[in-house]
């Protein structure tokens, strides 16, 4: 009797039945319910050694073994998922094995995959294609090209797949999103506006990505730069004196409600973070170490009672970009009124650190830097840090001592005879000034005109003598006013007037009458009106004959004086002679911006100027006919006039090497109207909380710390744009 082990062998009439029984060492029963396929040879597996039975997919099958007593069945299926068990599956029957080899492997329909098959499929569709392309590289390109494979796309059923190669730049990835928070800051692109084309355009970083990135480098930044708060609230009251630059009503409401909430970086802090990069753009030579800092600052009038201010600080030492407003680094910032005791507290901490820096300077990498201090802005925001009297007052030069009934004295030559030592000794040792100078580190002869309100309001005062004119002579009318608009609409410039017309309100006459209507009463209205929540204001109509008109911008008030066609207005020999005072001015104003400008040749010009406007008139007593035509009265002279003729030229002598052009505040303007503009417009700010994290101005003052990190890091706003093929 033989003892060797009989070889197994199975009983089968398939695939006609799929009933097989399998004799090896156990007796095994078979049913075959789905034979499955085999996957291509790349995909294909198999069980372990030392049989290797090639693995089936989608394949299910029905197993008994066991005497009658104990027989056991189950049902077993293979999703090419990890397999175990040969015979229970009954892998190792050779008639499936021959039969299923004989049939074509059909996958099935991606919508029918689970979405782990979906992406499996889609990974090795992606790395067959990668290495065909690394195959194929050598047929095309050089070895030392370096091609590399990064990005495969491809659609499957309308559903779209993008596959990276390789493995991911962390720091190229954070510095993309890096670039989209910067696109966003420069070009005010809103939060939700990016999530609509993230939404859109499947390439672009996911918004929340962008978020995170943006608080990342707030918070960066806050560690080298915080932002400190100043409660405000006491100091500040409604000013109903000036005409709104803003009135759009969400803005209105939004800077209202943030009143009271002011905010400060340190100036110190600030130049320890930047100046490394204007040494490294030669800007700055540590082999002579001067910064000339320039102190600005600039109220914003939102509706009629409030301002949105700003001081800023910016390098003399880079004049090319003293004209864009992120080279105005925003120290202080708060909204509500422009006042002498607002200011104070808001700037103290900056007041204090620019006495640190004029006194002893600032080490910065080992380096002890001096500096040298300017200040410019308009003329109101001027007087006020000086502690002076308003425009209109009878002592209205902060330079020099001249009064309001000296403005027509030819004989006298008005020279900057003030000194910042004297009023840092006595601050009321000059007529019209009331409080200590807040700047009082800043020498007197460094407090320089802003050659744009200089233009702006002589331009104003100009247009206003022609309608005064006018007005004198009758003839402010229909037909007038037409040809004003008419002319108007000739440059291109838009114009209108309207008048407005006084309400019937028994109410407020009454209390006309009685002689009670003023800033109390009017207080008190206000006050009631708030309590019902209603927004109510009251304003002065300046113009006596309650005609208004277009407020011009500043390159309109430009075309307008060196343009319009007087002649339609007045007869031959009026028209010329007012042309030639308002050509004299745009002369000026073009030598002002000059730096080559000699500053005696602008002064003699300067001269020449002030006594055309100041000409009189010859009439002949005998006739009273007129002999010469003159032009206006001293009276008619402003504080920016004079400024113009007296003083102009001895800053031009004394900053000759800046050139006023370095002292214009537009760029500050705009900075400050783009802040308020865009800011203040979002809404659900200023939830009520002194310091809530949401508020326009901690928003802004974020915004100013990102432009650093921006500048500083160098992050791009463009990448080089790849090579688009399209093959049909």
């Amino acid at each position: 009797m033989s003892n060797s082990k009989q070889r197994p062998y199975e009983q089968e009439n398939y695939p006609a039945s799929p009933e097989i029984i399998y004799y090896g060492d156990r007796k095994f029963n078979y049913t075959v319910i789905q034979e499955g396929v085999y996957p291509p040879v790349a995909q294909l597996k198999f069980t372990e050694a030392p049989n290797y039975f090639p693995v089936p997919d989608n394949y299910i099958i029905k197993t008994t073994w066991g005497r009658s007593n104990n027989c056991q069945t189950i049902q077993c299926s293979i999703y090419y998922i990890e397999v175990s068990g040969v015979h229970l599956y009954g892998l190792q029957l050779k008639c499936i094995d021959r039969n299923r080899k004989s049939k074509p492997w059909a996958l099935k329909l991606h919508d029918e995959s689970s979405k782990t098959t979906q992406i499996r499929h889609a990974k090795g569709l992606a790395k067959c294609a990668q290495i065909n392309f690394e195959n194929s590289i050598q047929n095309y390109y050089n070895p030392k090209d370096r091609v590399v494979l990064k990005t495969l796309e491809f659609t499957v059923q309308n559903k779209d797949y993008y596959t990276t190669f390789g493995e991911k730049n962390p720091n190229k990835q954070k510095q993309k999103l890096q670039s989209v928070v910067r696109i966003q800051d420069v070009e005010n692109v809103p939060r939700d506006a990016y999530r609509y084309f993230a939404a859109m355009e499947s390439k672009l970083p996911r918004e929340y990505a962008v978020s995170q990135t943006r608080q990342e480098i707030d918070a960066h930044m806050e560690q080298l730069i915080p932002i400190n708060f100043v409660d405000l609230t006491p100091t500040i009251t409604p000013d109903f004196s000036e005409e709104p630059d803003i009135t759009d009503p969400i803005i209105v409401e939004q800077v209202n409600s943030a009143i009271g909430k002011g905010a400060y970086r340190s100036i110190k802090k600030i130049l320890k973070y930047i100046v490394p990069a204007y040494i490294q753009n030669e800007k700055l030579d540590p082999a002579s170490p001067i910064i000339h800092l320039r102190i600005s600052g600039d109220g914003r009038n939102v509706g009629r009672k409030v301002k949105h201010v700003m001081i800023t600080v910016a390098l003399l030492d880079d004049s090319a970009k003293l004209f864009e407003p992120n080279y105005h680094y925003t120290v202080v910032l708060f909204p509500g009124t422009e006042n002498y005791s607002t200011l104070k507290i808001a700037a103290d901490t900056l007041i204090r650190e620019l006495q640190e820096l004029s006194s002893i300077g600032m080490v910065i990498d080992n380096i002890v830097w001096n500096f040298k201090l300017y200040f410019s802005s308009d003329w109101k925001f001027l007087a006020t840090c000086l502690g002076f009297n308003a425009a209109n007052s009878n002592y209205f030069c902060p330079w020099c001592e001249i009064a309001k009934n000296q403005r027509g004295d030819r004989q006298t030559e008005w020279i900057i005879s003030k000194k910042m030592s004297i009023l840092n000794e006595n601050p009321k040792a000059y007529p019209g000034h009331h409080s200590p100078p807040l700047f009082n580190m800043i020498p007197l002869d460094h407090y320089v005109p802003d050659k744009l309100h200089i233009m702006l309001r002589i331009t104003d005062r100009l247009w206003e003598l022609v309608l005064q004119e006018i007005k004198n002579e009758g003839l402010f009318n229909d037909i007038t006013r037409n040809i004003i608009i008419k002319e108007m609409e000739t440059l291109k410039i838009r114009f209108e007037f309207w008048k407005i017309r006084d309400t019937d309100n028994w109410l407020l006459q009454e209390i006309k009458n009685e002689g009670l209507f003023n800033d109390i009463t009017r207080n008190i209205i206000i006050k009631e009106m708030e309590t019902l929540k209603i927004r109510f204001e009251f304003w002065k109509i300046r113009d006596t004959d309650n005609w208004c008109y277009t407020s011009l911008m500043g390159n309109d008030k430009l075309c307008v004086l060196r343009k319009f066609n007087l002649a339609k207005l007045f007869d031959p020999e009026r028209a010329a002679l007012i042309r030639s005072l308002w050509n004299g001015f745009a002369e000026l104003y073009d030598l002002l911006g000059e730096r080559e400008t000699n500053p005696h040749y602008f002064r003699l010009k300067a001269k020449e100027w002030y006594e055309l406007f100041l000409k009189k008139t010859v009439v002949n007593p005998e006739t009273n006919i007129i002999l010469v035509q003159g032009l206006y009265r001293s009276s008619d002279l402003t504080p920016y006039i004079h400024v113009l003729v007296s003083h102009i030229w001895e800053f031009m002598l004394k900053h000759q090497r800046w050139g006023l052009n370095s002292f214009s505040c537009s760029a500050v303007e705009k900075k400050n109207h783009n802040h308020v503009s865009y800011f203040f417009r979002k809404t659900l700010k200023n939830g009520g909380k002194f310091q809530n994290k949401t508020s326009a101005i901690r928003e802004i003052m974020e915004h100013e710390n990102r432009l650093f990190f921006y500048t500083q890091n160098n992050i791009p706003l463009s990448y080089p744009k790849p090579q688009y093929i399209h093959i049909l």
